[in-house]
């Protein structure tokens, strides 16, 4: 089995629509977190910021890209 078959076998899962629901959510609250001052004024918070947006969305990708 491919990781695309093994994501295609999960998508009438209903925790597994729970845990997509639940990566949208930290995606919006890291995106969120740029409108913090604390964070702009910080040019290593923002950049570990992005890196950690990247990472989730490629999570996000990924795991998606077998249900679409």
């Amino acid at each position: 089995m491919t990781f695309e078959e093994a994501i295609k076998a999960l998508e009438n899962n209903t925790e597994w629509k729970v845990i997509l629901e639940a990566l949208d959510k930290d995606r919006e609250a890291l995106i969120n977190d740029f409108h913090s001052p604390e964070i702009l004024d910080n040019s290593q918070a923002l950049a570990r910021l992005g890196g950690e947006i990247a990472s989730v969305d490629r999570i996000i990708k990924s795991f998606k890209g077998g249900t679409n």
